[in-house]
């Protein structure tokens, strides 16, 4: 009944179709809106949305338009062409030829070809670069394994609510670092520990400063001394 619904869609196309909110809510039923409201909901809270992908639909995309409206094309998906992943390979789009015999695709389709990668090009699809799948996808699809999926999901919403220290962009300033946030050299920050003095205590007293503000950013125990991730002499 859902694939009904779903139609033209492929069910599993669905929270990537971009289908705006008001016209899921009136066309499909309540269980699958809800779930696409869930992802929605996944999405921005793991802020993970990303509207280029391998699990990006080619047909049927609200976010992939000719004249203003989605489109679809039978001569190619019904010969199993519905998503990136299906047409792109290690070095991105590739030439129509490749696609014509690994699909066995009509020669008169060249020109959806040169349509469709028009379209990459004005919707800003990368297509001479691998693409990626979907984090949540890659979370998720483990066919039937569901062991650890739960506290992966749930160190990724964890983990994506965190806001950096305002020490720890003081750092990435004074380092001359990247600003996302994630490129501390903890190794280069704890080894200065022993140049801050010549006191036992006061190295002590930075070392649990770092060991607190790492803490904090990482969300794991690190010790700062010994750099392990199994023993922690300050606790």
């Amino acid at each position: 009944m859902e694939e009904r619904l779903a139609f033209p869609h492929r069910l599993q196309d669905l929270v990537y179709a971009a289908i705006p909110l008001k016209r899921y809510k009136q066309q499909l039923r309540p269980i699958v809106s809800y779930a696409l409201t869930v992802w929605r909901a996944a999405e921005k809270l793991s802020k993970t949305t990303c509207k280029w992908h391998l699990n990006s639909p080619i047909f049927n995309n609200h976010s992939l338009l000719t004249d203003n409206t989605p489109f679809s094309f039978p001569a190619w998906s019904n010969r199993g062409i519905h998503v990136l992943q299906d047409i792109f390979d290690d070095e991105g789009l590739p030439a129509f030829d490749n696609l014509r015999r690994a699909y066995n695709l009509p020669g008169f389709s060249f020109f959806l070809y040169l349509r469709f990668r028009s379209l990459m090009r004005v919707y800003g699809i990368p297509w001479i670069t691998q693409l990626s799948h979907h984090a949540l996808h890659s979370i998720l699809d483990k066919g039937c394994q569901t062991k650890s999926m739960v506290s992966a999901l749930y160190s990724l919403f964890t983990q994506s609510s965190y806001k950096p220290l305002q020490v720890q962009q003081m750092w990435i300033r004074d380092l001359g670092l990247p600003t996302d946030g994630n490129t501390i050299p903890w190794e280069k920050v704890c080894g200065t520990v022993l140049e801050t003095s010549k006191n036992p205590n006061h190295q002590q007293f930075h070392v649990n400063f770092i060991h607190k503000t790492c803490h904090c950013m990482k969300n794991q125990i690190i010790d700062p001394v010994n750099m392990s991730s199994d023993q922690d002499p300050l606790l």
